[in-house]
């Protein structure tokens, strides 16, 4: 069996700007309006984006290097 290690930061760095900074502000427990403000997007964006966000990271730590295992 394979040794993989999860590279979180690497993957929230490969997302798109907003994508992470949304994540990380997220996680530091800033609000939808401070979110918001952050990347320059109305409050109601905020939680689509941070779905969006999650999905795309979800994705990207289940096949981190774009293959399939073999």
């Amino acid at each position: 069996m394979a040794n993989h290690r999860l590279d979180v930061q690497g993957a929230v760095r490969a997302l798109p700007r907003a994508h992470a900074v949304l994540l990380r502000g997220a996680l530091a427990g800033f609000d939808d309006a401070e979110l918001a403000a952050l990347v320059g997007v109305p409050p109601e964006s905020v939680r689509p984006m941070l779905r969006l966000a999650l999905a795309k990271l979800g994705g990207l730590l289940a096949d981190p290097g774009g293959q399939s295992p073999g």
